[in-house]
């Protein structure tokens, strides 16, 4: 896909790697992961986005890397219905 930046707009690729067992706060899930590499003028270097199909499909795993190799990982820990 294409994605537009300060700098211009670059193609980014979307690799599914298939599917994990992940240990979150609330319990062990499958979930499908899903690698998003950025084109070469991005700052970022690679975002991984795991979604599950026992929880409603939602992003139950996030993890982003930058070029520095500073890393930010978030988990999802309750889904809650009202």
């Amino acid at each position: 896909m294409f994605v537009a930046s300060a700098k211009g707009v670059d193609a980014w690729r979307i690799r599914v790697n298939g599917k994990e067992q992940l240990k979150l706060p609330d319990g062990e899930v499958s979930a499908w992961r899903l690698s998003v590499v950025p084109g070469k003028q991005s700052f970022d270097k690679q975002f991984d986005l795991w979604l599950s199909p026992e929880r409603q499909w939602y992003p139950v795993r996030l993890l982003h890397e930058d070029k520095n190799g500073n890393r930010v990982e978030l988990s999802l820990s309750k889904i809650s219905s009202k």
